[in-house]
């Protein structure tokens, strides 16, 4: 009878280990199903680079003619001259030249310099908290292209599976009522939606720990710039609550003009006046053109009612500014510190990285082809709901669906503020190794640069020639010394590629070069540690006398 039951015992182990086996067998096989495909080398430089750029014979001829002027512009800790040159930049360039900008930066390991650089200029010129790095500066734009750069591995490991997952699974997760499919159910949906966001969210922060270490460096940089710019104290929330009258006064009007300029109204009386004089049918056709119109009137007013119904809140915000022992005062408080922790760190970890994959995973490798109908649909409206939670900004207004989404915002909102404090907090970690960007890329990101700044020379120049209020004397010296630098090495460059084209007679351009990257090197030495005005007319001399040679 023992023996009966140790087979008994070691059959029912069999059975349950094979049971255990064919689980895991599936599940493994589902989790390669959704694994994003290879990050290779290849594939990392299509996706990080684009594809290889082509130079004619004439421009690697300049190309190789350049290593002065990409040592004046990478190696400035001040970066002055990379600052005049974003500042001069219109919006059609912004793209491109934070493209090969953080490509040449990278080159040097000093990607970090140059973001901190444009985040405290930024800063400088930023009136408002409201309006700091809102659109498309170059300070978001080069973060973007950074983050992608470092930061795709870590994509991959922490949402891949999950982004590949969701789009398999794309069913049953609208909640815009006006897209339902026969058979939906609201509350299904809502539940369907929030599950992969939760799912995702909770990715994201079990993972935050392996961000990259200069991405802590960076968000950490931001917080103290923003503390320093526009600074938060209990004893004095008088600031906060002018900042936010501020924001709400702008935001209330843009509301009404975009009401006012749509129209809507003199449609929609228009439509009235017309449907009285047509015949029933051709008014059960005007009556959907007339329910349209409606739709986004009530919507465009809504917004307005929001706005304006924020613009009442800062009245109460008053008393609690004038009592800070109250706890109003306490609530206000933490709202402004909340908030400075959302344009610091959400701004960027959020909207141009983890929401951005999301949106266009195609974009970072995480699928075999780009996500089509229900697919896109679902990782457009998680994209929504997670931007929402980084700025902790409840839905309404034109997005009056997504109001039954703000449960979601409230629910994580702690965690979501836990988790920008934690990644903009440094650690001991020793840095990254630098990205190896291959010569091709790292040669025409320097071209590019170069031409853009020998069509915007003058614009250039006078940006550094100009004082800026806000500039020390050493600050405005300094700058006077860039743009001499920059003078100089442009007119020196410019004789190398004319002497080394075709026909031309030549010069003794191997110790001219030389002698000029020697004072260039000593130019940027003195930027670093400071300069005398005598130290600097010194310096301009001899970097004269090395282009006259």
């Amino acid at each position: 009878m023992l023996i009966g039951l140790v087979v008994g015992l070691i059959g029912l182990l069999a059975i349950v280990g094979a049971i255990i086996f064919i689980i895991y067998g599936r599940r493994k096989r589902r989790q390669e199903q959704y694994t994003p495909p290879p990050l290779t080398n290849e594939v990392f430089n299509t996706l990080i680079f684009g594809a290889p750029p082509e130079h004619h014979r004439n421009e690697k001829k300049i190309i190789a003619h350049l290593d002065i002027f990409e040592e004046l512009v990478v190696m400035d800790s001040d970066l002055d001259l990379v600052q005049a040159i974003c500042e001069t930049a219109q919006s059609t360039d912004a793209d491109r030249l934070a493209k090969y900008l953080s490509v040449l930066f990278e080159n040097r390991s000093r990607t970090v310099n140059l973001l901190c650089a444009l985040v405290s200029n930024e800063m400088r010129i930023s009136e408002h908290i409201s309006t700091l790095f809102r659109g498309n500066s170059i300070a978001t734009k080069v973060f973007a292209k950074y983050a992608k750069m470092r930061g795709i591995r870590w994509l991959h490991a922490t949402i891949g599976v999950q982004i590949n997952k969701a789009i398999a699974e794309s069913t049953n997760f609208e909640v815009d009522t006006q897209k339902y499919q026969s058979g939906e159910n609201e509350a299904l949906n809502k539940y369907s939606l929030l599950t992969q966001c939760q799912q995702l969210l909770v990715a994201v922060m079990t993972s935050s720990s392996k961000l990259p270490p200069s991405f802590r460096h960076v968000f950490n940089h931001i917080k103290r710039s923003m503390a320093g710019r526009f600074p938060v104290d209990l004893r004095n929330l008088s600031q906060v609550v002018l900042e936010n009258m501020i924001a709400s006064v702008n935001s209330a009007k843009g509301a009404m003009d975009e009401l006012m300029q749509s129209h809507d109204f003199e449609a929609i009386e228009a439509l009235g006046r017309h449907m009285k004089r047509i015949d029933s049918v051709e008014q059960m056709q005007g009556m959907d053109i007339l329910k349209e119109r409606l739709v986004n009137c009530e919507h465009k007013t809504e917004t307005v009612h929001d706005e304006l119904a924020k613009l009442s809140l800062n009245f109460l915000d008053i008393q609690a500014a004038k009592d800070p022992d109250s706890q109003a005062a306490k609530q206000l408080y933490r709202r402004a510190a909340e908030e400075r922790n959302s344009v610091a760190v959400g701004g960027f970890l959020f909207l141009r990285f983890i929401v951005a994959g999301i949106s266009t995973p195609e974009s970072y490798g995480l699928v075999s082809s780009p996500p089509e109908g229900d697919g896109r649909r679902l990782l457009v409206l998680i994209g929504k709901v997670l931007q929402n939670l980084s700025n902790n900004k409840e839905f309404g207004g034109k997005e009056a669906y997504m109001t039954k989404l703000n449960e979601f915002i409230h629910t994580n909102s702690d965690d979501v503020q836990e988790l920008f404090d934690g990644v903009s907090k440094p650690d001991a970690t020793p840095e990254e190794p630098s990205i190896s960007v291959p010569p091709e890329y790292k040669g025409d990101a320097v071209l590019q640069i170069y031409q853009y700044c020998a069509s915007n020379y003058e614009k250039i120049m006078m940006n550094l020639r100009t004082p800026r209020p806000s500039d020390s004397e050493s600050a405005s010296l300094r700058r006077e010394q860039t743009a001499a630098s920059f003078q100089v090495c442009m007119e020196r460059t410019q004789n190398e590629i004319e002497s080394s084209a075709p026909g031309s007679s030549g010069n003794n351009g191997g110790t001219a070069d030389r002698g000029a990257l020697s004072v260039v090197g000593s130019l940027l030495r003195n930027n670093n540690r400071g300069t005398s005005s005598s130290s600097l007319a010194g310096s301009n001399e001899a970097l004269l006398g090395s282009v006259s040679s």
